[in-house]
């Protein structure tokens, strides 16, 4: 920004001055990954919703993995027809359903959630659809 002899920057929606100590960078910069690492709850959320009441038994499907260190999470409802969640900072949960089943489509696409409880929602109704494919 200080190149283009602009004044101010925007970082995840906020103004800054191009001049700023060292201290208040590395603040915002804490506070933007405290942001993002305090949404992981809410996909751990959906991953407890799920254990309980979606997974087949061992060795089946639907089959569950997540990890906090790399901020997503896996819902394999069968080997192909998986949903993935991961973090998307601003964007919240970022969830990609794809789905290679005969017949279907294909590839997803990334949609953007704000809270655990729109995800399972949207969990829940793919899972019924896969069922309904059996």
């Amino acid at each position: 920004a200080k190149l283009a002899g602009k004044k101010e920057f925007e970082f995840e929606g906020k103004k800054y001055p191009v001049k700023i100590k060292d201290d208040a960078a590395k603040a915002i910069a804490k506070e933007s990954v405290e942001l993002q690492e305090a949404s992981f709850s809410d996909i751990e959320k959906v991953m407890k919703w799920a254990k309980k009441n979606i997974v087949g038994n061992a060795g089946t499907f639907p089959q569950l993995d997540i990890s906090k260190k790399y901020g997503t999470a896996f819902i394999n409802l069968t080997i192909m027809n998986i949903i993935t969640l991961r973090l998307g900072g601003k964007k919240g949960i970022v969830v990609t359903h794809d789905d290679r089943t005969s017949g279907a489509k294909g590839h997803g696409k990334d949609q953007h959630f704000s809270n655990a409880k729109d995800v399972i929602k949207f969990v829940e109704e793919k899972y019924n659809e896969s069922k309904s494919e059996d």
